[in-house]
């Protein structure tokens, strides 16, 4: 039986936040470590499916971006 890489990054993903619900009652110091792990599984999957979305929309300007590009570029040239 094999898998490929985004099944056993699942499974891993779904194990690691089983065990992070089980930390949290049991062990509260763990818990910290786990959800790192999580977060960089998470990571890993995203980037196999593609989703690299969040880095595409962190890279645009939103409005309120660029309101506060204004207001730094109007208090640079009063001061």
């Amino acid at each position: 039986m094999e898998f490929d890489r985004l099944e056993l990054l699942e499974r891993l993903l779904k194990t690691t936040l089983e065990s992070i619900d089980h930390a949290r009652h049991e062990d509260p110091t763990k818990t910290a470590s786990l959800i790192k792990e999580a977060r960089f599984i998470g990571k890993e999957i995203a980037e196999i499916r593609g989703e690299t979305g969040v880095q595409k929309q962190a890279e645009q300007r939103t409005p309120v971006d660029e309101l506060r590009q204004r207001r730094e570029d109007r208090k640079r040239g009063r001061a």
